[in-house]
């Protein structure tokens, strides 16, 4: 049974990994199942995987409004990986500046 206190905690892990500037881990056990939380900012994507479908003239403006290029983009990316006897999930839970 997941717990108020547990889940909590592993709130402020997760939290608190957004804060370190270099990778950081946090584990927190659920039971028999666990949680670990990696704050690695190292999600590297090409341009077209955000803006495959944009128009290209809304895609150039922004582009250059934004300074960002469309070969490579780089935002932090905090990954989940939940682990029980039975299933082992690999989730994002966040990724980019905002």
């Amino acid at each position: 049974m997941l717990k108020r206190r547990t889940l909590l905690q592993g709130s402020a892990s997760t939290i608190t990994a957004g804060l370190v500037s270099s990778p950081a881990v946090f584990m927190i056990s659920l039971g028999s199942a666990s949680l670990t939380t990696v704050c690695d900012d190292n999600l590297v994507l090409l341009g077209f995987v955000l803006f495959g479908n944009m128009p290209e003239s809304v895609l150039r403006q922004t582009l250059k409004q934004h300074s960002i290029s469309l070969n490579q983009l780089t935002p932090g990316c905090n990954l989940g990986l939940y682990n029980d006897d039975i299933d082992t999930v690999l989730f994002v839970l966040g990724a980019g500046g905002n």
